[in-house]
């Protein structure tokens, strides 16, 4: 058994147990420090605790972070170690010796409720027992988490085979990795969140745009804050902007807690919208993106742009911005504008140029080679020199 400080069994920390070792003579207590470092290991004559013929039942327990206590089902006591090393049990793991096959008859108690975490590439494969007819790896989980025998389950990741493991059934060692276990963790201080992230994105793929067979379309809102104008000469223009934009992956829903979780952008796919006049305009950073159990996605930027289109009309100036995917068509990309101004509640006055107003129109192009439109989203802003002298005020 490996007893671990996390759910994935991948601590450099843990304690690993050996039961009738050393042909069936000896237990082992091995504390380790990363693989192959171990701080103690005390040893223990069991002559014959194991059988082929017949199951034989041990109860595992550990009072303290630092006591481990190991009993037959008569009560006797295998061992009851003290190691003076505290460990901050998340995750328990269990596989036969090596070169053995072995059945496991394993019933779990815990003081707390928990969540699953799954083991994959971990020091041993478990493969399951009954089968559900949920066909997803969050509804397995779901079937699992509403059942109180349910300690855990097993998932095909090829076929979404979903079998449950309850106390007292049989957890049969496997070496098909397509098959995934999951458990829930013992802890009640589980980071539900961790749990959650990593099983979102077990099996997602960023390259893939979330269009699906029953709507291609994917929409995706665009908008704009102006933080302060840069610099202006009259043609060229540069502002800070906060760019927004939102659309929704159904590859993210769930139903459980937390409601939502923040997940930077180049972990997700994100839609190709760039500035038409610039398109190479670099992020100042990269943000995260908040995602919510409905599969609505939203992130927002922070960006300088620069364009030198604009133009004078008496004494306004107007510039123009035009935002668009660089590669889908509007059949793939529906692009909206969620407002129809440009928000300018964070604006900083400018000492030489007054904002006169926004606007922000979304337009559609078609070609008459192709029946697909292009859709794009054009900001555009007025500005106004601020009259400060008297000569300026003539």
């Amino acid at each position: 058994m490996l007893l671990s400080e996390t759910y994935t069994l991948t601590s450099t920390k843990f304690l690993e147990i050996v039961f009738g070792g050393n042909s069936n003579l000896i237990s082992y207590v091995w504390l380790t420090r990363n693989p192959g470092n171990i701080i103690s290991a005390p040893h223990y004559s069991t002559p014959n605790l194991l059988s082929c013929t017949a199951f034989r039942s041990f109860n595992l327990s550990w009072p303290s972070d630092d006591r481990f206590v190991l009993l037959t089902d008569s009560g006797k006591v295998v061992f009851d170690w003290t190691s003076g090393d505290t460990l901050d049990i998340r995750g328990i793991g269990v596989r036969s010796g090596w070169g053995n096959d072995a059945t496991w008859i394993v019933n779990h108690k815990a003081h707390t409720s928990g969540h699953y975490r799954g083991l994959k590439s971990t020091y041993g494969n478990m493969n399951l027992l009954r089968t559900t007819s949920a066909n997803s790896l969050i509804l397995c989980i779901l079937v699992c988490d509403r059942d109180n025998n349910c300690i855990g389950i097993n998932f095909h990741l090829k076929t979404k085979k979903c079998e449950l493991i309850e106390g007292g059934q049989l957890i049969k060692k496997t070496a098909n990795s397509e098959w995934m276990f999951y458990t829930k963790c013992l802890q009640g201080s589980v980071l539900m969140e961790d749990w959650l992230i990593s099983t979102l994105l077990q099996d997602y793929n960023k390259l893939a745009y979330p269009g699906t067979t029953d709507n291609a379309t994917v929409v995706v809102k665009h908008d704009m804050t102006l933080i302060r104008v840069v610099e202006f000469d009259g043609t060229k223009l540069t502002i800070d902007a906060w760019l927004g934009t939102e659309w929704r992956d159904p590859r993210f829903l769930w139903d459980s807690s937390p409601t939502n979780i923040r997940l930077p952008i180049s972990l997700i796919w994100t839609p190709d919208i760039v500035l038409y006049d610039n398109p190479d305009t670099r992020l100042r950073f990269e943000p995260n993106a908040v995602i919510d159990q409905s599969g609505h996605v939203y992130y927002c930027q922070p960006i300088r742009l620069e364009v030198d289109n604009c133009r004078q009309f008496q004494d306004v100036f107007t510039c123009t911005l035009k935002f668009g995917s660089w590669t889908y068509d509007g059949f793939k990309i529906d692009l909206q504008n969620r407002s129809q101004v440009i928000d300018l509640s964070n604006f900083q006055l400018h000492t030489n140029y007054d904002i006169i107003d926004t606007s922000v129109v979304r337009n559609e192009l078609h070609y008459a080679c192709c029946p697909e439109p292009y859709p794009d989203i054009t900001y555009t802003v007025n500005l106004k020199k601020i009259k400060t002298g008297w000569f300026d005020r003539l």
